[in-house]
């Protein structure tokens, strides 16, 4: 399981629409902010681990904000979460009944959202106000999650694992239900996984396979 910001450093090379420098710019951008945070990052402090002049950050783009928006949400969007979701299916597809199945889902997006926490709330504080972010998170659920999980949950189904239940609602309540488990690493990245969080994650998995089985 690779993290967003080793992503980001595997497909950076092939867009081919960005300049040698735009790419060095962003993939700095994608460090600093899952380092430090977007509020800590300077343009300064990107221009200096891209080891560009700061100038080149603003002749590129216009301010930290449009780096965020025009440069990297892109990106993230079209080329590094899909990419992400697509090795979190395969990794699902192994699995062959219903309790592997909810505990591989809590324990892989668990550990993914530990590896990216700083990121994600830097994504998670400019969604609670921006319109063109949450519309994108809303696509990528719908688009791409529900997408790559339907099959697998109807897999379930037909081998008599999970109950016939709404495939959507059961992927919304995995959903919801693991990240309510990682939301205090988010809000304090400082935190650390404790003995109480490994109860609660197997409070939570019990959980769900107990309202899921047959």
């Amino acid at each position: 399981m690779n993290s967003l910001k080793a992503i980001v450093e595997s497909i950076m090379p092939r867009l081919e629409h960005l300049s040698e420098r735009q790419k060095r710019v962003l993939q700095s951008a994608v460090i600093l902010f899952s380092e430090q945070g977007y509020d800590k990052t300077t343009t300064k402090d990107i221009a200096q681990h891209a080891q560009v002049a700061e100038g080149t950050v603003f002749k590129h783009f216009k301010n930290k904000q449009t780096l965020l928006y025009a440069g990297l949400i892109p990106i993230l969007k079209n080329n590094v979460i899909p990419v992400a979701l697509t090795e979190f299916k395969t990794e699902l597809t192994l699995t062959n009944d219903l309790k592997t199945f909810i505990d591989k889902f809590v324990d892989n997006r668990s550990q993914f959202i530990y590896d990216n926490r700083v990121l994600i709330k830097v994504l998670l504080n400019e969604a609670l106000t921006s319109v063109q972010l949450q519309t994108i998170v809303i696509n990528l659920f719908t688009e791409n999650l529900l997408a790559q999980l339907t099959p697998l949950l109807q897999k379930l189904i037909d081998q008599g694992y999970m109950r016939d239940v709404n495939k959507e609602y059961a992927i919304r309540t995995i959903v919801a239900q693991t990240f309510n488990l990682n939301l205090p690493m988010i809000i304090d990245a400082n935190k650390s996984r404790d003995k109480a969080f490994d109860e609660f994650a197997t409070f939570v998995k019990d959980s769900l396979y107990y309202s899921l089985k047959v």
